[in-house]
């Protein structure tokens, strides 16, 4: 995991930064850390989790979308994080979606595929 996040193949830069800036914020207002539990996904993965192979930035290479461990924050928490994301990257069309695909709750975060990028 930790080798998917820090490797430029692995993961897209721009969501590294963010999710590195958001674990600070998360630290200096809630105290708690942020856990990464998935990044990028295989298109056995994905059908195992889906049923199908369904899109997903967790596809791409680099990768476009982590999940984070959701348990541990309150609602309040999570909701400061989605703010957090919304007011810093929000003009960027970056996707924070907290649910359960039925595999857990986590919150997903997602950052769209550059213009003109085959990435």
């Amino acid at each position: 995991m930790e080798e998917q996040f820090y490797s430029h193949e692995g993961m897209d830069a721009r969501l590294r930064g963010m999710i590195l800036e958001l674990a600070g914020f998360v630290s200096r207002t809630a105290g708690k850390n942020l856990v990464v539990t998935e990044v990028r996904r295989t298109p056995e993965r994905q059908r195992e989790i889906y049923g199908c192979l369904k899109p997903s930035r967790h596809l791409d290479s680099p990768c476009g979308a982590v999940d984070l461990r959701s348990r541990g924050f309150t609602a309040e928490e999570i909701l400061e994080q989605q703010n957090w994301i919304e007011y810093w990257y929000g003009d960027w069309g970056v996707r924070f979606i907290h649910h359960d695909v039925g595999r857990g709750e986590h919150i997903h975060i997602q950052v769209p595929r550059l213009v003109g990028s085959r990435r």
